[in-house]
């Protein structure tokens, strides 16, 4: 009986230590979803390794839930006051609901994440392709590449904030001396072109940007001033006023802006934030409700990476619609508007491989997508293709048969085993999208693409710029960059 007894009490003290157990597993969870859902969508414990979340994200976590002050040493000088504004007066959880937070990650996080090996792409042959190396003093460090094809120039601007203006067979015809470097180039007809710059183009919060018209010799005027960090920018009348307003894509680091700016009388503006956080990467203007009035979609980045819809509601009122959300580890880099079913509504071009924040290891969720429009503005996801550091892709019919191609770059592809996955072209088959890869791509690190017909026969070319960061990079192939100084890779379409 006794036996029996004793064995009946160990049943249930083992019982009570995993009903404990359980209940402090779940508290931890609940935390875990409760504050690190609440400024960005939840991030799976299985998208990154334990030590990538310990050494890496948990520490900026702290940093951002106003636990540890420590990293804030790490910032410039100039960027502390700004950041700091930006940060939590106290901690937002005690330290034994952070401790339970950090072991919640540590607990379910694997120790590696793996990265499927593809086959490697059959090689481009749609294009002829060049390397080159251009007449500019400094490695590569290539910031925005534009091409005026009403003019037949190429302009190039560097992170020495230097313009390079080509002729169309890539000739260097002249070069102008910036405030900053560019991100983009602005044409109209009949009118001068606009630059965005940057500021400063590493990561920081300092209000130095600017949107400038230039003359097109030495004198370029700012129209917009004291914007941090800007990336791109779109015009548009956005009150139907005759005026063109700016949309402005302010990226900062811990703190930035999408903003719109109000073109008033007098040659002034009036800022509208749209929102008020950094990671503003790129917006399409158009009218998607159909009620006569511009609406904004926007890519937001940076922790809470989504694609927002401003419906335009008139007098700098818009009501938010959130198309996608995807966790702060995907790194959403890019989108692109075209028709890829033909139904005449607007899909979407999707890129994510931003990796050079708080993990930069190989992910298996780094790709290009197509997301298709039902019509109604709700969008589902009909294509895929894993692509390492995924920065920016392109929809366009470049074999002319009728449907959408596209080609895609990667700052942060896979150097070790597939550097030439700098660039990928995607042929339309019947059968879906055959990537092909140029073994030239891997002679650069490809920041920026241009799409425009460079030689004028009537068909779309490629250029890439190179901007050469050794970060991340093995040696031997940084070597080789230093030693080629290749700026610029040339695809020049065979259709004609």
């Amino acid at each position: 009986m006794k036996s029996t007894l004793s064995l009946f009490a160990l049943v249930i003290v083992v019982a009570n230590m995993l009903l404990s157990c359980n209940s402090q597993d779940q508290k931890e969870e609940q935390l875990a979803r409760q504050y690190c859902g609440s400024c960005h969508m939840f991030p799976e414990p299985s998208l990154l390794p334990k030590k990538t979340w310990e050494k890496d994200v948990m520490p900026q976590m702290a940093l951002r839930m106003g636990i540890e002050y420590g990293k804030l040493t790490e910032l410039p000088d100039e960027d502390r006051a700004m950041v700091l504004s930006s940060l939590p007066l106290s901690p937002m959880v005690s330290d034994a609901e952070w401790k339970a937070i950090q072991n919640y990650f540590q607990k379910n996080a694997p120790d590696s994440v793996i990265v499927e090996k593809l086959p490697t792409p059959a090689a481009i042959t749609q294009f002829d392709v060049t390397a080159l190396p251009l007449p500019i003093e400094g490695h590569p460090t290539t910031s925005m590449l534009a091409a005026d094809t009403a003019h037949q120039t190429i302009f190039l601007s560097d992170r020495r904030a230097r313009l390079h203006q080509f002729d169309e067979h890539l000739n260097l015809t002249a070069t102008f001396q910036m405030s900053s470097p560019a991100a983009q180039m602005l044409f109209a007809p009949n009118a001068d072109p606009e630059l965005v710059e940057m500021g400063i183009m590493d990561p920081n919060d300092q209000a130095k940007g600017a949107i400038v018209r230039w003359n097109g010799e030495k004198i370029f005027t700012p129209l917009i001033d004291s914007v941090q960090r800007p990336v791109f920018a779109e015009r548009a009348d956005l009150n139907n006023d005759g005026q063109l307003d700016y949309v402005v894509c302010a990226f900062g680091n811990f703190t930035g802006s999408l903003a719109v700016y109000e073109a008033k009388t007098n040659g002034a503006f009036t800022r509208h934030v749209l929102q008020n956080m950094p990671g503003a990467r790129k917006v399409v203007v158009r009218d998607f409700d159909n009620n006569g009035m511009p609406d904004i979609l926007a890519l937001m980045t940076q922790g809470d990476e989504r694609l927002v819809l401003f419906l335009n509601q008139g007098n700098f009122r818009f009501r938010i619609n959130v198309l996608l959300r995807f966790p702060p580890t995907h790194g959403s880099s890019y989108f692109d508007l075209a028709d890829f079913n033909n139904d005449g509504k607007a899909d979407i071009l999707f890129t994510n491989g931003d990796n050079a924040d708080y993990s930069p290891i190989l992910k298996p969720y780094h790709r290009v997508a197509i997301y298709l429009n039902d019509g109604a503005n709700h969008f589902t996801e009909s294509w895929s293709y894993p692509l390492q550091g995924a920065t920016q892709a392109r929809a366009i019919d470049f074999d002319k048969d009728g449907d959408l191609d596209v080609a895609a770059i990667a700052f942060f592809p896979d150097f070790e085993n597939s550097p030439e996955q700098g660039f990928v072209y995607f042929e339309k088959t019947p059968e879906g999208y055959t990537p092909y890869v140029t073994p030239l791509a891997s002679q650069g690190r490809w920041i920026t693409m241009e799409v425009a017909d460079i030689d004028r026969d009537n068909d779309d070319d490629i250029l890439l710029g190179a901007l050469d960061f050794y970060s991340g990079v093995p040696k031997p192939v940084n070597s080789g960059w230093m030693k080629s100084d290749v700026w610029l890779l040339m695809l020049r379409n065979r259709l004609h």
